[in-house]
C-alpha cells in the first residue's frame, strides 16, 4: 500500500463515495475542557466531513495517567491519574490545516503537553 503523505494524496471515486487522504486526530482532554478545545479547533477548521461540518467523536469517561519528570511544570511528583475524554476528528491532508489545528489544540488545552495523536488515513 502507498504510504499516505502530502506527496501521495489519494482521491478515489466510487459510485457512492469519494475516498480521500486525510488526517485523523485524537486528543485526550479533561471533560470540562472538551468544548473549549473543540471551539478553538473550529476557529481554524470547520471539521467538514462530506456535507456536514463540526464533525467530531467524543469517547467519554476514560482515565489518563502520567508521572511528571523533573522538568515538568505540574509541580507534583508520583503517578497522577485524572478523568479524561478522548475526542477524534478528521481534517484534510494538508500541512497548513494540520499545523493550525495542532496549534489551536495546544493553545486551548489546559495541559502544558497535551496528548495529540495524528494518523494519516483514507476517509469517505
Amino acid at each position: 500500500m502507498t504510504p499516505l503523505s502530502p506527496e501521495n494524496n489519494i482521491h478515489l471515486k466510487t459510485p457512492s463515495a469519494d475516498v480521500v487522504s486525510s488526517y485523523q486526530i485524537r486528543v485526550q482532554i479533561p471533560p470540562e475542557n472538551v468544548d473549549e478545545v473543540l471551539q478553538a479547533v473550529l476557529q481554524v477548521d470547520s471539521l467538514q466531513y462530506g456535507d456536514y461540518q463540526k464533525v467530531a467523536f467524543r469517547h467519554r469517561s476514560g482515565t489518563q495517567q502520567f508521572e511528571p519528570m523533573v522538568n515538568a511544570c505540574s509541580g507534583k511528583l508520583g503517578l497522577i491519574q485524572v478523568p479524561c475524554d478522548e475526542v477524534s476528528f478528521v481534517v484534510p491532508q494538508n500541512d497548513s490545516v494540520l499545523s493550525n489545528v495542532v496549534e489551536a489544540v495546544f493553545c486551548a488545552h489546559p495541559y502544558e503537553e497535551p496528548v495529540i495523536q495524528i494518523q494519516p488515513i483514507l476517509s469517505t
